[in-house]
């Protein structure tokens, strides 16, 4: 039995391997037809997406079955648990690779690169192909000395990308006649040009369910605080001895909303008012 889950997690390793270089192969064709405009590539990086994502999917489910019947504990859970999270992330780099190849069919018979900066996009694709290579070999091999590889290749491919925002950026300011201020690679993007680097991360925009929820809750502590705030005003005129009728859009007291209040003098005013009423009430 122990030789039947020994050889499940084997083939969980080389699923994941054959996956990384399906992903490998997919990077490199689309970057090379994006790069050429080269639609006959890109169809090709389209149609092998759907052979990326039925391999992951087989992968997950023998994954599960592992789980289910199994019952992995240390070492071997901890691989299988990993096997389900990085085919989920090979999955999203063949879409990627994908949505590539579809920017390029789209594009044709135009370039998708923008003008200045083919070269570089052209090394961020070789960049990234390296990191897949990287990452193929780490994942057959289980070499921990990968790991700072991959760790110097993506900082470089963050270099890249920055310098295409500020290339994009600085051509926008110009056409609109604007001061344009190099930015520093150490000051963080804008909110809107960054990009999360964990999961479940507070980078971008917060869903709209989340915004809904905020909304709500800033709006029923505004009316609470209006109704405590209008009960306190009409107790407070209560403890002053008097209600308030409105005329005319302005506030005057009536002697018959007068209440005396125990121990406290009435106000000169309200005797003022109550004068006439008092006088007219004698007479008779």
């Amino acid at each position: 039995m122990r030789e039947v889950f020994h050889q499940s997690l084997e083939d969980v390793q080389s699923r994941l391997v054959e996956i990384a270089e399906l992903v490998t192969e997919a990077i490199d064709k689309a970057t090379r037809a994006f790069g050429t405009s080269d639609v006959a590539l890109a169809e090709e990086v389209i149609e092998a997406d759907q052979t990326i994502d039925d391999k992951a999917v087989a992968l997950d489910e023998l994954a599960i079955q592992i789980l289910a019947r199994q019952q992995p504990v240390a070492r071997d859970l901890r691989i299988v648990v990993a096997a389900l999270r990085v085919s989920a992330s090979l999955e999203r780099m063949g879409d990627i690779a994908e949505h590539i190849a579809q920017l390029t069919r789209m594009r044709f018979p135009e370039r998708a690169i923008p003008k200045g900066l083919k070269g570089t996009f052209t090394k961020m694709g070789e960049l990234d192909v390296e990191v897949a290579k990287t990452l193929t070999e780490l994942l057959r091999t289980e070499d921990l000395s990968y790991l700072e590889t991959l760790r110097t290749l993506d900082d470089k491919v963050d270099d890249h990308h920055l310098a295409v925002f500020e290339k994009v950026l600085s051509e926008k300011l110009a056409g609109r006649g604007g001061s344009h201020r190099r930015c520093d690679p150490r000051e963080p993007l804008p909110r809107a040009l960054r990009r999360p680097r964990r999961l479940g991360g507070q980078e971008g925009r917060l869903p709209r369910h989340r915004r809904l929820d905020a909304r709500h809750r800033h709006d029923r502590r505004h009316h609470r605080r209006g109704r405590i705030a209008r009960r306190r005003r009409v107790r407070r005129r209560l403890r002053l001895g008097g209600g308030a009728t409105r005329r005319g859009g302005c506030r005057s007291a009536s002697p018959s909303h007068v209440r005396p209040v125990a121990g406290r003098q009435p106000l000169p005013w309200l005797a003022t008012a109550a004068a006439p009423a008092a006088a007219a009430s004698g007479s008779r």
